[in-house]
């Protein structure tokens, strides 16, 4: 039993990590984009201009931590502020998986 609490505990914590990393990111490229003014020197605001740890965060905010729960935000931007409300209960469905697949390798072991 302690060893399934330990489990979602560790998977609950580091979504909610990972979140605030992404965000943290996120919100730092948006603001030197506002900053800036990027757009008068022809930049634009979009993935394509992202560096290598604004891209890994864009993807980890919306295909990691969309899953399992929240898959639609993958095909659909405009719903992707729910990430933040559906961060925590993703983070259970996947400790619950992780969980179960442990009690299957016991029982093949035992």
């Amino acid at each position: 039993m302690a060893k399934k609490l330990v489990v979602y505990v560790l998977v609950v914590v580091l979504y909610v990590l990972l979140l605030l990393v992404s965000l943290y990111t996120l919100a730092k490229y948006e603001w030197h984009y506002a900053i800036n003014e990027a757009v008068d020197k022809g930049e634009f605001y979009s993935i394509e201009s992202f560096n290598n740890s604004e891209c890994f965060s864009y993807l980890v905010y919306k295909y990691f931590l969309n899953f399992p729960l929240s898959i639609f935000n993958w095909f659909f931007s405009s719903t992707l502020y729910l990430t933040v409300y559906l961060t925590i209960p993703n983070a259970i469905v996947v400790a619950w998986f992780i969980n179960t697949l442990m009690q299957k390798k016991k029982k093949k072991y035992n």
